[in-house]
């Protein structure tokens, strides 16, 4: 079997050739640190090692990127200055005003979060302007050289998803017009509003992802929420229920009927409440499964089944503490990994606390353990 093929093995529980062994990615910082202690320099092209990596000998899933997110024309990050602490203020490309708590410019892996001063939408009359950024451009956000090499692609051994990390959801693109606290306001500001737009973004979505997948066959679709933090989720689930789980549905029949069934969704924090409503909307995978936030992928695996494909679900922190807790962490997961439906990955960026020597001691355990 290739890499493909025992992926879709896994995610359906036959039997694979040899279990995928994938990782999310690194903090710059993390990089900085190892190496100074031993990693070749500019040996890692890209922190998302879940995309690329020529240096760990890992599984990477390439992206049919589709420029879903952004605001059409595109536009790059705009700096408009310092405050009187040095800390950079700027407009990033959501259109959202942010300030770099750090004095840096690498919002995607910064040590600490950015502070977000002001988004875009605040209103009715906000969202008819940003409306029309994302109407009638969809040629504008697929790569030409997609289409044109549909047969080429279709042939491939590597693993393919769409549309790609941290690009398509519902709630998350609500995030990005309003903010996490005017999200939380205007389901009771303007409810009706809120319709409007999930309405719109269900249409858009389709219509976009139309242009892709009646041609091009993903081995998985990745929804982008990013809806709860360590307790639970930042919308409730009677809300959840009844304003986006109508539109999961119809855009995950529009997935299955383009030959897509293995649908996960990328949200950090505690899934515990989300989960059933999730696997009900036909969403039946879940990633990166954070440890410290609660989630335990043996109890989901104990209480969903088959149900619930997985990916993530290894303690950072044990990745911290040293080699034998690395080794209980790898050795508690692994009776899972056996039975399917389970990719075993840290369940996020891996932060500068970890030491490179522990990181390979992770990955020639977790190698051991995969066979």
């Amino acid at each position: 079997m290739n890499q493909r093929n025992n992926f879709s093995s896994i995610m359906h529980y036959k039997t694979p050739d040899r279990f995928i062994n994938s990782e999310v990615g690194l903090w710059h910082q993390t990089i900085e640190r190892w190496e100074k202690e031993g990693l070749p320099k500019d040996k890692i092209n890209n922190y998302l090692l879940l995309l690329e990596d020529d240096f760990f000998e890992l599984d990477t899933h390439k992206d049919l990127l589709i420029e879903v997110s952004k605001p059409y024309p595109f536009t790059d990050e705009k700096i408009l200055g310092r405050d009187k602490d040095n800390h950079i203020i700027y407009i990033d490309e959501f259109g959202i005003k942010r300030k770099s708590i750090n004095n840096e410019f690498s919002k995607e892996t910064a040590s600490s979060m950015d502070q977000f001063i002001e988004h875009p939408v605040k209103n009715r009359a906000d969202w008819k302007k940003w409306k029309e950024r994302f109407t009638g451009n969809y040629n504008k956000r697929i790569a030409s050289d997609w289409i044109k090499n549909k047969n080429l692609i279709n042939k491939r051994d590597y693993i393919l998803f769409t549309p790609g990390i941290g690009k398509l959801g519902f709630y998350s693109f609500l995030r990005n017009l309003f903010g996490t606290e005017g999200t939380s306001y205007i389901f009771y500001d303007d409810i009706i509003l809120v319709e409007e737009i999930l309405e719109f973004l269900l249409d858009y979505y389709i219509g976009l992802l139309k242009k892709v997948l009646l041609d091009i066959k993903v081995d998985y679709f990745m929804y982008f929420e990013d809806m709860s933090y360590k307790n639970g989720p930042l919308l409730s689930p009677e809300m959840i229920k009844r304003y986006l789980l109508p539109n999961y549905k119809k855009l995950n029949e529009f997935l299955r009927s383009c030959g897509i069934d293995v649908i996960f969704l990328d949200t950090d924090g505690n899934i515990d409440l989300i989960l059933p409503l999730l696997l009900e909307a036909g969403i039946n995978g879940t990633y990166p499964i954070e440890v410290m936030a609660g989630n335990d992928v043996v109890k989901l695996r104990k209480k969903y089944g088959k149900e619930l494909l997985m990916m993530g679900g290894i303690d950072k922190t044990a990745l911290i503490k040293g080699k034998e807790n690395i080794k209980e962490e790898v050795y508690n997961k692994a009776p899972i990994i056996e039975k399917g439906g389970y990719i075993p990955m840290v369940d996020h960026l891996i932060p500068p606390d970890v030491s490179y020597e522990n990181f390979l001691y992770y990955l020639k355990l977790k190698k051991e353990v995969l066979g």
